[in-house]
């Protein structure tokens, strides 16, 4: 959905070192969000073996550096540096790393859970 806003309002350029960091299972996380959009850069520590999750939304991942592999519904997929991955909605997924870490790129809808942890700008209402 294409929404009008404000270009005063929405940053043009982020800073990945200056976005706010998330820590999970093993991982720190940092996002940002465009108007309907978002993109995170996750950072997975070696031997990371987190629990399944899933979300109403689909997911594209890219690895950026190092390699792991991603369960997906029941399926392994080894992903190294340059490989992406598409979860779609409500998959169970989960990412295990070996003695390496690894560095992935996440993109996908702006999701209501997630506003407390984006980096956000003031986006005008649709009204």
């Amino acid at each position: 959905m294409v929404r009008d806003y404000d270009r005063a309002a929405v940053p043009t350029k982020y800073a990945l070192d200056d976005l706010p960091e998330r820590e999970g299972e093993g991982s720190t996380q940092r996002f940002l969000r465009g108007i309907d959009s978002m993109v995170g850069v996750t950072n997975l520590e070696p031997n990371r073996d987190a629990d399944p999750h899933s979300h109403q939304w689909e997911q594209l991942t890219v690895v950026v550096e190092g390699s792991c592999r991603f369960h997906v519904d029941g399926e392994a997929v080894e992903l190294s540096a340059g490989e992406a991955l598409f979860v779609p909605p409500d998959a169970d997924h989960r990412a295990v790393t070996g003695e390496e870490p690894c560095t992935l790129l996440f993109a996908g809808p702006l999701r209501e859970d997630a506003l407390d942890y984006v980096a956000q700008a003031e986006f005008p209402d649709d009204g």
